[in-house]
């Protein structure tokens, strides 16, 4: 039997005028998953100081969440979903731009979902 891989990637970097997070997610999330991302989410956006914050999630492997995980998603992204100035959510399928766009009720960033990872990573960094 195998193991099917999940999980949340995350590194920062940064550019000009603003910090890029970018977030991989892979497979189906679990609360595990959501614990180990929230204190690094912290650290990046907090220990770097950065006037501006956009963040780029990368959902072309995201399967879904297990029940647990969908309440830690949620509740992550009212508490940090104002800190950024931009969000590009890169995906091919159609149901994860509905997401995309249902987010943005929540929260005070620019949420767009795009089809391509270049257009997605372009507009991140666009002040």
């Amino acid at each position: 039997m195998s193991e099917h891989q999940h999980g949340l990637f995350i590194d920062a970097e940064r550019h000009q005028h603003a910090l890029l997070v970018r977030i991989k997610v892979t497979g189906k999330l679990t609360k595990a998953d959501f614990k180990e991302l929230s204190p690094k989410l912290d650290a990046a956006l907090y220990a770097t100081h950065a006037s501006q914050v956009n963040i780029l999630v990368d959902i072309s492997e995201f399967d879904g969440w297990e029940w647990r995980a969908v309440f830690d998603d949620m509740s992550l992204g009212l508490r940090l979903g104002a800190e950024f100035n931009r969000v590009a959510l890169y995906s091919q399928k159609s149901w994860q731009g509905l997401l995309a766009r249902s987010r943005s009720w929540f929260t005070g960033s620019k949420i767009k979902a795009f089809t391509h990872y270049d257009d997605a990573f372009k507009w991140s960094l666009a002040p």
